[in-house]
Formats: structure tokens, sequence, C-alpha cells
């Protein structure tokens, strides 16, 4: 295979250091996708072969027909093959961890007559970090695990930039200025593994980037462990001569449950079917409405005649005889 004559002759592989672009810094939060970017300035061919590493360590490699994920990174890395073909080398990192946190490099390796020529693209530093926020006044405890770290006496270190905040070897520490009496890193936790920050009585001027290190027994050198960003938010008082509070609290009481039961009755108010029966309803009595007021016309009306006809049309057995004397006989 391919990737392993690299491997193998990798000792012989020849890198030109001036191909390489100035290095980008990504940031990525714990648990995200990273994406360290990277170009390719001519077309990937059926020789080209893509590799990403990281401390000397290949994370991944892609060739014309196989690929190679490198020990930790098994299932999160790739550079998508359509994307090689436009040109497109960025190396997708998923399920970003505190030991991701490195500068990648990305080569263009080229086969020759008797090694392979590496072009160094470009640098990228993948910066990650943990948010933690916290309220004013509180305690912050800002995450730490060095467990993955071959040591047997942890010396741990928390700073911000090159400001010490706090620094423990065994019993002894040290506390940065303005954190007197605030923060620890307790001891037995330490020797845990557990190297987290314990932060007091958190203020507005704590928001910072902290970073946590372990110095390495062996080399002297500080190992990055984590960085955090904290935040800080300010807590809300309500004060007792406040009106605003007080009338806050009694819409908070009354006024939101009543809201609460009216709405399901608007919402039926509101809908077509309810719009509709109330039409029909309407309409209904509309057309009552109309019946009755016929009716009792109606009705006025005979009551009206009845006394007319009384007093202007006489049955013929009920007239009086009237007699005129006769002439003749006068």
């Amino acid at each position: 295979m391919i990737l392993l004559s690299i491997s193998i002759f990798w000792l012989s592989v020849c890198v030109d250091p001036f191909s390489a672009d100035p290095h980008i810094t990504v940031e990525a939060h714990v648990g995200s996708t990273a994406l360290l970017p990277c170009h390719l300035s001519k077309d990937f061919t059926q020789t080209s072969v893509i590799q990403w590493r990281a401390d000397n360590e290949i994370v991944f490699e892609r060739s014309f027909d196989d690929t190679h994920e490198g020990p930790g990174y098994e299932g999160r890395v790739d550079v998508p093959e359509d994307e090689l073909h436009k040109g497109n080398c960025s190396l997708v990192l998923k399920d970003v961890r505190i030991t991701d946190h490195a500068f990648y490099r990305s080569l263009e390796l080229a086969e020759s007559k008797y090694f392979y020529k590496a072009t160094e693209i470009n640098t990228v530093q993948l910066d990650v970090v943990q948010s933690v926020s916290a309220q004013v006044g509180s305690t912050a405890v800002l995450p730490c695990d060095w467990r993955h770290l071959s040591i047997q006496t942890p010396h741990v270190e928390w700073s911000i930039g090159d400001e010490i905040v706090f620094e423990r070897l065994g019993k002894d520490s040290f506390q940065g200025e303005g954190y007197e009496g605030r923060v620890d890193v307790p001891e037995e936790e330490l020797l845990k593994g557990n190297c987290s920050l314990v932060l007091k009585n958190v203020s507005v001027t704590d928001e910072a980037r902290y970073s946590s290190y372990i110095l390495m027994t062996d080399t002297k050198k500080p190992a990055l462990v984590q960085n955090i960003k904290l935040s800080a938010s300010e807590k809300f008082e309500k004060r007792e001569d406040d009106p605003l509070g007080t009338i806050n609290s009694w819409v908070v009481i009354f006024i939101l449950p009543i809201n609460s039961a009216l709405n399901p009755i608007l919402y039926t108010l509101t809908t077509s079917f309810f719009r509709e029966q109330v039409e029909l309803l309407l309409c209904r009595w509309q057309r009552s409405s109309s019946f009755m007021k016929d009716r009792k016309s109606l009705t006025s009306t005979t009551i009206y005649m009845e006394p007319s006809r009384h007093m202007f049309y006489h049955s013929k057995g009920k007239l009086s005889q009237v007699s005129y004397p006769d002439a003749r006989y006068s």
C-alpha cells in the first residue's frame, strides 16, 4: 500500500519549509467539530498524497484510493474526497478533545525516484477551549484532568497569559496577586488526577482565559492540560424600596396565571370553526327575530280592525224597526 510505503520512507522525505503559509489559529470548544483550513495549489492526482501531522505524529492521510487515521483520531478525522478533487484539503476534526490542542501541519507528498518530496502547505494551531460561567460572588470550578499524562508527582500551574494565578507541588502552593485566599487545587484531588482550580468569590475582573499546565518531570517543560474561558455575570438584586420590583411581583403572582387561563379561550375564539358557529347562530337569531316581529305586527292589525267591523257592519236581524206615520191618515 502506498500509505505504508510512505510511513516506511518517512525518514527519506524532503520537506520544503519555504512553501508553507504563515500559521493559522483555529479556536474550537470541547465536543465541537473543527475545520483546519488547507488549499492545494495544483490538482490532486493519482500519485498525490495529502497528510496531516501533529507533533510529528500522523493524524490523517489520504491517497487516491486509500486513507489512514492516526492513533487517537480513529473515526474523528477526514479530508473528504470530493472536496479534495476541488483543491480543498481541509481537515475535518470531530468531537474535539482537550488533547487535540496542538499545531497541525498539512503536507502534500509527491513520489520521486528515491524518496517522497513533502511540500508543506500550511500550519494550523488548534486552540481547544472550554467555557465556564459563574455569577458574581459565587464559587467557580475550572476543570482540569492530568490522568492521561505519565507523571508521579504532579506539579500544576494555572495562569492567565504570563501571569501565574495558582501553583502547587505537593504541600507547597503559591497564589497570584489578587487571588490570595480565593484559589486552590486541593492536594488530595491533585494526587487523584484532578487538577481543577477552585476560584471563590468570583468578580467581574476574573473574566479571562485560564490555562492549566502540568510540569513534566523528565523534560522539565510544562504540558498544556486545559484552556478555560471564564465569564462572570452580575446577580439581579431587588431593592425593598423599589416599586417596580413590587409591581413585577404582583404581575407574576396574579396577571400571568390569569393570562395562562385565558389563552385557551382566546385561542378557541379565534378558530375558524368557532367563527362559523357564531355566524350560524347569529343568522338563526336574526331569522327568528324577524319572524316574531312579523307575527306581532299581524296580531296588532287584527286587533285594530275588529272594532271598526262592529261599528260599520251590523247583522240584519239586529237592526231596530222605525215606524213612520202614513200621510194619508194625517
